[in-house]
């Protein structure tokens, strides 16, 4: 059993592989639910050093950003640095909505990186072409993969094409007893999506148990980054 109070800025890279139809060689990483305040310098600090470290080639931001004003210095320092890399595309959080969206997409806009609402937006790589969107009623181009970017996540009914989709919210419930077949109790007693992952069809659900948290108790459930490799069958 492994207890953790307060803001800590220790995190885990977690790594997962999609195995698809038409990709190889490109790494995902999403970052969700960082939930900085006046604590978290050391946390960006720690999140710039192990991006350079993974080396990604795309960067998704899943939202509820910072959970005071005393936090967007410190999101807009790891936006600042965001912004000198290629495919970074992020999404609003609850928390962003209701209580700081202007703040929010702001910073979004002052450093340039791609914010999603209601929308999609294409990624020509060398592997492929890859259409990254927030919402099950975009309008998709023709398309070599689909990254669905959800701050809740939620099912999406598909059955023809290959889609990777990555969600946070939930933070694993924080508090986890029990692990089986990566479904988290006991939150899953409450949440169908308190898991770290689900398969149906083709798609692929990775559920992230997130950086921060509003209320900064956790019991076997680290932070994380997830960093997902795409992988051709």
């Amino acid at each position: 059993m492994k207890l953790e109070l307060g803001h800590k800025s220790n995190f885990i890279v977690r790594e997962e592989v999609f195995q698809n139809s038409n990709l190889d060689g490109v790494s995902i990483a999403f970052l969700s639910d960082l939930h900085l305040n006046k604590s978290s310098s050391i946390k960006v600090k720690n999140l710039i050093s192990s991006i350079n470290e993974i080396n990604p080639d795309i960067i998704l931001l899943g939202g509820d950003y910072i959970d005071s004003s005393t936090g967007l210095k410190y999101f807009q320092e790891l936006l600042e640095f965001l912004s000198s890399r290629k495919n970074v595309i992020g999404i609003l959080g609850n928390h962003d909505i209701f209580r700081r969206k202007k703040m929010i997409t702001n910073s979004f806009s002052e450093f340039g990186i791609s914010l999603l609402e209601k929308s999609s937006l294409g990624l020509n790589l060398l592997q492929g072409k890859i259409i990254v969107c927030d919402s099950s009623e975009s309008q998709i181009e023709k398309h070599d993969l689909i990254i669905r970017l959800f701050h809740k996540p939620k099912r999406v009914i598909n059955e023809k094409s290959d889609e990777l989709i990555v969600a946070g919210h939930l933070h694993g419930s924080q508090i986890v007893l029990k692990e089986h077949k990566g479904v988290l109790y006991p939150g899953r007693i409450f949440y169908f999506w308190n898991r770290l992952s689900y398969r149906e069809n083709r798609t692929l659900y990775l559920i992230s148990r997130g950086l921060g948290d509003l209320l900064p108790i956790r019991l076997n459930c680290p932070r994380e980054i997830l960093l997902v490799h795409l992988q051709k069958i």
